[in-house]
């Protein structure tokens, strides 16, 4: 684990990409704190196979993806945008540290 830098997870919404995030990390210069800007399965490339693309499936693909991350490093912070804050705020009810 990271001693002191609490992760954070950015999901995007729709139509966009993980690229929405770049302007705000940017600004935000979080050095090596654990950042993760995953792109929602089907949105940068086909969907996985078996993937339903039902909101259940974005949130129990977002939980593991928060999952993951807080395995890893710890306590997560996650923010979403659009479609994505409605998945980070499923995931943040049974997972996440902080919601934005």
């Amino acid at each position: 684990m990271t001693g002191g830098m609490t992760a954070k997870l950015f999901l995007h919404g729709v139509p966009d990409s993980p690229a929405i995030w770049s302007p705000l990390l940017d600004a935000l210069a979080l050095g090596d704190t654990p950042v993760a800007v995953p792109a929602l399965p089907g949105f940068t490339g086909p969907l996985p196979a078996g993937f339903a693309a039902t909101k259940d499936a974005y949130a129990d693909w977002a939980t593991g993806e928060a999952a993951a991350l807080a395995a890893q490093h710890g306590p997560v912070d996650i923010v979403g945008h659009d479609w994505g804050a409605l998945i980070a705020q499923r995931v943040a009810m049974l997972l996440i540290r902080s919601w934005a």
